[in-house]
């Protein structure tokens, strides 16, 4: 696939310094991109290098202001997106005379300047700065988010075609809606609604009275346990169980650890998407919630009758126990406990590593075990290392003072 720079500003809403005609043929990261590509860059370690990006193009915000061909000439303001085709190409050659004219002059005041992006007074690997060649630039809101909406025009999702592989187990009660795609060794069990467009992959498994909504996505080898409801636009990845009994049993002195029903389901909303290896457990009695929007990473072990609020991220390795609540927008990072009955508030930060025990107020940054507020983590982590040498000091003072004593 082939695009010109001024199809890709215009789907951005960009705002293009340079050829507005040149060929984009992929898409890669700032290191790697070469001549035909796009890229992007979004923050100070980038973008003080983008006079040695090799790129045919970057994506950067629409505030950045930097020694560039033309930037010192009079330029109005071109937005692609409210200017017709004539309109673009009468401004590129307006502007082309001078923008050439001021190449030379801006390329040799930005190495001579060392306060602008990282210059130190002379060129990076070249002898000559006049030959650097600068790559295309794309002015846009939100860099990062408008570099994946590119990413997305050059490599689209594959629509499945609407099939059901022989060999596909099917029960009693099915009822489905238009485009579904069923691959082969899929069991969909009794009483099972599916919306449309709804696609599920190899091996999995769909238990009773399951419940989706429409564009659905189950990869391959999942588990959905029954009664469990799925809102529309989920993704669920590879090897992830849904609905299966919480960690429930009652001690007894004379026939061990007796285990305790589970009555309850999961309810999972629109637009969420679960990583791979995920285990979700079904409530002991009610529903374990998982609330629009929510995105997990792989490996997460979500307990018994937990709520996860709108929008929520939760990343790798993090276990949430039995009937915690978890505020909206919040965040946990890798490799989090949430210990069992507590309130996580709307948008507080769980760090990595940390031992929640108490609850969490909205707004909260905590890290540590156990949670405390993460500037005074940070104090914490660097006396850690040196505990062995205060404590040698302070037996040495316990000592003179012993001495002093008598």
């Amino acid at each position: 696939m082939k695009l010109s720079l001024k199809d890709i500003a215009l789907a951005i809403d960009g705002e293009i310094i340079g050829d507005s005609s040149l060929e984009i043929h992929g898409v890669a990261s700032f290191e790697d991109a070469g001549p035909g590509e796009i890229t992007f860059a979004s923050d100070s370690k980038f973008l003080k290098r983008l006079h040695s990006s090799r790129a045919g193009a970057v994506v950067v915000p629409p505030d950045l202001d930097f020694p560039y061909i033309g930037a010192n000439t009079k330029r109005e303001e071109c937005n692609l997106s409210s200017h017709n085709d004539q309109q673009h190409e009468n401004y590129q050659q307006k502007n082309h005379q001078q923008e050439s004219s001021q190449h030379k002059k801006n390329q040799q005041e930005y190495y001579q300047n060392e306060d602008t992006y990282g210059g130190n007074g002379e060129s990076e690997n070249h002898n000559d700065s006049a030959s650097i060649v600068y790559p295309a630039i794309v002015k846009a809101e939100n860099p990062k988010r408008q570099f994946f909406r590119i990413v997305a025009m050059f490599h689209p999702p594959l629509k499945p075609s609407e099939s059901i592989a022989s060999g596909v187990v099917i029960g009693k009660d099915f009822v489905a809606g238009k485009q579904l795609t069923l691959e082969s060794r899929v069991t969909v069990c009794d009483g099972v609604t599916l919306g449309h467009r709804v696609h599920i992959m190899s091996g999995a498994y769909i238990g009773d009275n399951v419940v989706m909504g429409d564009d659905v996505v189950i990869k391959p080898n999942v588990t959905i346990m029954g009664n469990t409801k799925i809102g529309s636009r989920v993704v669920i990845h590879p090897g992830t169980v849904i609905g299966s009994d919480g960690f429930g049993f009652t001690p007894d002195l004379e026939r061990g650890h007796e285990k305790i029903p589970h009555a309850g389901y999961v309810e999972i909303g629109d637009d969420v998407e679960i990583g791979a290896c995920n285990t979700i457990d079904r409530g002991t009695f009610g529903k374990t919630l998982i609330s629009k929007g929510v995105k997990t990473d792989n490996l997460v072990h979500i307990a018994h009758n937990v709520t996860i609020g709108e929008n929520s991220l939760i990343v790798a390795q993090v276990g949430i126990a039995g009937s915690t609540t978890i505020g909206n927008r919040v965040i946990i990072a890798g490799k989090a406990g949430i210990s069992g009955h507590l309130k996580i508030g709307d948008g507080a930060i769980v760090g990595p590593g940390a031992g929640v025990l108490g609850d969490v107020k909205p707004g909260e940054i905590v890290s540590g075990i156990p949670e405390m507020p993460h500037k005074i983590w940070l104090k914490v982590a660097k006396i850690l290392p040196r505990l062995p040498e205060l404590r040698k000091k302070i037996l040495a003072i316990e000592k003179k003072l012993s001495i002093l004593e008598r």
